[in-house]
C-alpha cells in the first residue's frame, strides 16, 4: 500500500485552566494537493474522520498531541485518533527531533527548548526565520477565537497563509528530520521507537489536559485548616510579621532570621553578596552539617513545611473545583533531566493529606503504575545506538525482557546468587 503524506495543522482557542482548546480551523498540506484550508465544523471534523480512517494517509504534526487531543475530544474521535497513532500513522516533528538528540552523539542526549518548536525547527532544517510569526500579543496564532462563526471566504488573507503555512512547514521539516537521520550512526534505530513515543505523549497529555483527575470537596475545609495551622504558628514565631499583601497574612522576617543565626553560628553559610543564607534549604543543611540546633529555627522551618502545602498545592488543586477537575499540560522532554513535566502532580507529598483530595470516578479506582529499571534501560538502548564495545547489559535485556539488574546485583551482595529471579528473591 502506497503510503501518502500529509501536514496537518489546527488553529484553536486560548487555553484556559490548562484543558485541551476547541479547534477553529484546520490545515491540510502535501506536495500533490499543496494548501487546504477548512472550518472545524462538522463538515470539517468529518473530513479528518476520513483521514484518520484511510489505512494509506500518514498525517505529520508538530506538537502531535495537542492537535490530536482537541480533535479527539471535540470531534468526538478519540477511538479513530487512537487507531491511527496505534499504526504508527500519527508523526510528530518534536518527538523525531527529541529522538535525534538522543541518538546524535554531537547532542549527547541535550534537548532545547527551541527544538520543541515549530519556529525552532524551521529555523534548523529550513534556514527560515519565522520567530516574529509566533511572539507578540496581536498575532494570528492567538486571535483565531475571533473569527469563530465568520465563514472562511471573509477571514483576513494573513489569517488564512498563517494556518495554511504551519502545517507546510510541519510537512517540509519531518522530511528533513529524515534525511538527517540517514547521516546518523546506527540510523535504522533511531527513529524505530518514535510511533510509540509520540502515541505515549499522546496518552499522558490526553490524561493530563483532557481527562484530568477529581478532586474532592474536602480540599476547602482542608486548606482553611492548614491556613489557620500557619498562622498560629507564624504568631508565636520571632521570624515572621504581619503582612497585607500576603495571602497567608504572614510574611517571613528575614532580617531577623539572619541576625538570629549569626549569633548562633558564626561559620553559617553567606549568599554571595555576603549576606546570611536564610532559605529553609540552607537552615537545614547547617544543622546537619554544623550541628546548629535551635528550638526557634525548627518552629520556623516546621511553619514554613505548613504555609508551603497552603501555597503550592492546596490553592492549586482548590482551582480544579469550578470542574471538579484539575488538568496540567504534560510536557514531553523539557526538563534538564530529560523527564517529562506535570507540575503541581510532580511532587505531591507522601506525607498528610494532599494525595487523598485526588479522588477517582464513583464506582472506579485508580491504578498506579510505574517504569521498571527506566534508567537501566535507557542506558542499555543509548549504549547499542553509539555503538560502544561493552554491551552486556544490552544483552541481557535484549535476551530477558523482564532482566533487574539491581536484583542481579543485589543476589551476588548477599548471598552470591546470580542465577535468582526477582520472584525468588
Amino acid at each position: 500500500m502506497r503510503r501518502r503524506y500529509i501536514g496537518l495543522d489546527i488553529e484553536t482557542h486560548l487555553i484556559e485552566k490548562d484543558e485541551s482548546p476547541k479547534g477553529i480551523c484546520c490545515s491540510l498540506y502535501s506536495e500533490e494537493n499543496g494548501a487546504e484550508l477548512f472550518l472545524l465544523d462538522d463538515h470539517g471534523y468529518a473530513k479528518i474522520h476520513a483521514l484518520l480512517e484511510d489505512p494509506s494517509i500518514h498525517l505529520i504534526l508538530t506538537n502531535a498531541a495537542f492537535d490530536m487531543i482537541s480533535i479527539a475530544v471535540y470531534g468526538e474521535l478519540l477511538p479513530e485518533v487512537f487507531w491511527a497513532y496505534s499504526m504508527g500513522r500519527i508523526h510528530c516533528t518534536h518527538i523525531n527531533q527529541a529522538m535525534i538528540n538522543m541518538a546524535d552523539p554531537q547532542m549527547m542526549g541535550v534537548q532545547f527548548k527551541s527544538d520543541a518548536s515549530l519556529a525552532g525547527q524551521v529555523f534548523l532544517y529550513l534556514g527560515e526565520d519565522i520567530s516574529s510569526s509566533k511572539k507578540g500579543e496581536d498575532i494570528w496564532r492567538l486571535r483565531y477565537g475571533e473569527l469563530e462563526s465568520i465563514p472562511l471566504d471573509q477571514w483576513p488573507e494573513e489569517a488564512k497563509r498563517y494556518a495554511k503555512k504551519d502545517a507546510e512547514y510541519s510537512y517540509r521539516v519531518f522530511f528533513k528530520q529524515l534525511e538527517r537521520v540517514t547521516k546518523l550512526p546506527n540510523r535504522p534505530l533511531v527513529l524505530t521507537n518514535a510511533a510509540f513515543q509520540t502515541m505515549a505523549d499522546f496518552c499522558l497529555n490526553f490524561c493530563s489536559s483532557a481527562i484530568g483527575v477529581k478532586i474532592s470537596e474536602r480540599v476547602h475545609t482542608l486548606k482553611k485548616e492548614t491556613l489557620q495551622k500557619f498562622q498560629t504558628m507564624a504568631e508565636a514565631s520571632p521570624f515572621y510579621k504581619v503582612s497585607k499583601k500576603s495571602k497567608t497574612g504572614y510574611s517571613c522576617n528575614k532580617t531577623q532570621i539572619g541576625s538570629h543565626i549569626k549569633k548562633i553560628c558564626p561559620n553559617y553559610k553567606k549568599t554571595k553578596t555576603g549576606k546570611v543564607a536564610t532559605s529553609s534549604e540552607a537552615i537545614e543543611f547547617a544543622q546537619k552539617h554544623l550541628n546548629m540546633r535551635d528550638k526557634s529555627l525548627d518552629a520556623y522551618l516546621e511553619a514554613e513545611e505548613v504555609r508551603s502545602t497552603y501555597s503550592k498545592y492546596l490553592t492549586k488543586l482548590e482551582e480544579g473545583l469550578s470542574s471538579h477537575r484539575r488538568r496540567k499540560k504534560y510536557s514531553y522532554s523539557l526538563g534538564k533531566t530529560g523527564r517529562g513535566l506535570s507540575t503541581v502532580f510532580n511532587n505531591l507529598p507522601r506525607e498528610g493529606e494532599i494525595r487523598s483530595l485526588i479522588v477517582p470516578e464513583e464506582g472506579r479506582t485508580f491504578l498506579f503504575g510505574d517504569y521498571s529499571n527506566a534508567e537501566m534501560r535507557s542506558l542499555a538502548h543509548i549504549s547499542h545506538l553509539r555503538g560502544y564495545p561493552e554491551q552486556k547489559l544490552w544483552e541481557r535485556y535484549s535476551k530477558d525482557p523482564h532482566f533487574d539488574p539491581h536484583t542481579l546485583v543485589a543476589c551476588g551482595l548477599y548471598n552470591g546468587n546470580k542465577s535468582l529471579t526477582p520472584i525468588e528473591y
